[in-house]
This record gives structure tokens, C-alpha cells and sequence, in this order.
């Protein structure tokens, strides 16, 4: 069963001077009961896109779904305090 997936998904920071690219149009999902990998040079996005999944972060543009609910509609912090583990 798909729990999360990306779709498009990019990434901007922003400061009064420059703008980084930290993502760009990362489109993956993720299954239960599969285990998963990130990898990538160091600056290449890995603890962005997982600040991204974990809610801690919206995505500049694209969508993350979790379980069909789009990221951007649901209350992160309860989201984020869901017991994942199914006890």
C-alpha cells in the first residue's frame, strides 16, 4: 500500500539576497513494509526532502500525499505526532 508519495516537488530557500535551488521536481512514492534509501552528494537535497515528508516543511511547488491527502490540507502537527508503527 502507497503511504506517501511526491509529486513534482521543489524546493526553494529563500533569503533577503539569493535564492537556492535545493530541489527539483522529485517525483517518488513509498510503500509499507518496504524499507527505503536516500542518497545523494552532501548538498544535493537528502535532509530537505525529508524535512519535506515529515511535514516540517511545505514544498515551494509540487505536492506531497500522504495516504491520498495532500500535505498542504492536513494539520502537520498531528501528522507528525501519528504513531507510524500501527500500535
Amino acid at each position: 500500500m502507497e503511504i506517501i508519495r511526491a509529486e513534482h516537488v521543489s524546493y526553494e530557500y529563500r533569503s533577503k539576497y539569493q535564492i537556492t535551488q535545493a530541489l527539483s521536481d522529485v517525483s517518488c512514492s513509498f510503500q509499507t513494509g518496504l524499507m527505503y534509501s536516500i542518497i545523494g552528494k552532501s548538498g544535493s537535497g537528502k535532509s530537505t526532502f525529508l524535512s519535506l515528508l515529515a511535514g516540517m516543511e511545505l514544498p515551494t511547488s509540487g505536492k506531497i500525499l500522504v495516504e491520498n491527502k495532500d500535505m498542504s490540507l492536513i494539520n502537520r502537527d498531528e501528522y507528525r505526532m501519528t504513531d507510524s508503527s500501527g500500535g
